[in-house]
């Protein structure tokens, strides 16, 4: 029988940092593996037409890599099985589509991602994770 799969979401903030930290642990307790997922923001058509498809997929890329980079060396010495995958959208339905896709056992989230008017402008996205969540969701505060 396969592994359950725990979905992380990553932005590279440091409440997303201490849901991985609390992902590693909850993947050891129930021997699952953890599918780290980067949202990237789809470019819209101002932007998208002054670069090709190919330079789009490279920037997008190129910023989930830095933050995977980010979040490995939490990873490094752990005994935990984990995996990473990008998607282009808007966090909230690509975090839930992943996690029916996968049939993931648990979604393993920050509170905040990379600030309050980011937040303020778009909603919070734990929040509606929240409401569109195909499985349990595990919300992880920063630590203070």
């Amino acid at each position: 029988m396969d592994k359950n799969i725990i979905i992380v979401p990553v932005d590279g903030s440091t409440y997303a940092l201490e849901a991985v930290h609390y992902a590693v642990k909850t993947a050891k307790a129930f021997n699952s593996n953890l599918l780290l997922l980067n949202v990237q923001p789809k470019y819209n058509d101002a932007t998208a037409h002054l670069l090709s498809e190919q330079e789009i997929i490279q920037i997008q890329e190129g910023e989930a890599n830095q933050i995977f980079q980010k979040v490995e060396p939490i990873l490094k010495d752990e005994d935990v099985s984990y995996q990473t995958k990008i998607r282009v959208g808007l966090p909230s339905i690509e975090i839930t589509s992943e996690a029916k896709e996968q049939q993931a056992e648990a979604i393993i989230m920050g509170t905040r991602g990379m600030g309050p008017v980011v937040g303020q402008a778009l909603g919070s996205v734990s929040y509606s994770v929240s409401h569109l969540t195909p499985c349990p969701l595990v919300l992880v505060p920063a630590k203070i």
